[in-house]
């Protein structure tokens, strides 16, 4: 990590007076991305264990095929699962194992419609979120059917981005930098449910409207990053083949080709050197315990 990264990070996530000891607790990219195959192994075999289907997903797919493993200026993991394996893996989950798994169904406090699997052992500081602080994380995202329509998928598409706006606007968090939006929030968010996890609810429950297992076109649509992009033939999603993930075989989708094309387009053509960045801005460190270092 190089002396301006530290002085961002400084400034960004620690207030004056922390120590030079704890500046030096903030995990590099190889100790994050050690740290994310540890919980993508014990996921994998969890999910071997309960026969329940999953695939790498967005940008850990994406690594997969063009940098077998992380993509290298990646400093996260995403997995998607079709609804029905997705909804059992949160009832059955145990939180007294190695890792943890958050949803809005067993924390309160959580703030986002999918799950996260996460370290314990660690503490995520964001730059641009205030939320409760949990540790590294690998996002799981549900799988839901779209409309046969493209004008009816498009219309489900704008109706949970807009349902995401909410969430954003009640969290004073999200996208959106120009002032004009800003001084709209500001206006907005008075009239608005107060608890982010009713927007939260809401998502999930627009994305179920279509089913999985009968729709024929399906995709991840409680995260409108990728907005229209998602929605895939379902047939994609039919068989599973493993891929090499560093020293991992992790499942992709056999119809991973559609996907990552509709979604990057040449996906096997790296961006411009300027463009190789995270989208993140946090920081992830050790979490201190009473006695010392956990």
């Amino acid at each position: 990590m190089g002396s301006a990264q530290i002085r961002f990070l400084r400034q960004t996530f620690y207030a004056p007076g922390i120590c030079d000891k704890e500046m030096t607790e903030i995990l590099t990219r190889e100790e994050i991305h050690s740290r994310e195959l540890e919980m993508l192994a014990f996921f994998d075999d969890l999910m071997k264990k309960h026969r329940l289907t999953y695939f790498m997903s967005g940008g850990t797919l994406l690594g997969a095929v063009r940098h077998k493993g992380f993509i290298p200026w990646d400093d996260d993991a995403d997995l998607m699962m079709p609804r029905d394996d997705y909804e059992k893996l949160l009832e059955l989950f145990d939180n007294n194992d190695r890792f943890r798994l958050s949803c809005i169904d067993n924390d309160p406090k959580y703030q986002y419609p999918y799950a996260r699997l996460w370290d314990p052992e660690t503490e995520i500081e964001w730059a641009t979120y205030d939320t409760e602080r949990i540790g590294l994380f690998v996002d799981i995202f549900p799988i839901d059917g779209f409309p046969d329509s493209r004008l009816l998928s498009n219309l489900h598409i704008i109706n949970i981005r807009l349902l995401t706006e909410l969430w954003h606007t009640v969290m004073k968090a999200g996208p959106g930098n120009d002032l004009h939006f800003k001084r709209l929030r500001r206006m907005v968010r008075p009239f608005l449910h107060q608890d982010p996890q009713y927007y939260l609810r809401l998502i999930n429950k627009t994305g179920k409207r279509y089913p999985f297992k009968s729709s024929r076109y399906a995709g991840v649509s409680t995260l409108t990053h990728y907005m229209f992009r998602e929605r895939n033939p379902k047939e994609i999603y039919d068989e599973t083949v493993r891929l090499p993930f560093e020293n991992l075989s992790l499942p992709a989708p056999s119809g991973y080709a559609v996907y990552l094309t509709n979604l990057y387009g040449d996906y096997m053509t790296p961006p411009p050197e300027d463009s190789r960045r995270t989208d993140h801005t946090f920081a992830v460190r050790r979490r201190m315990a009473e006695n010392g270092m956990s």
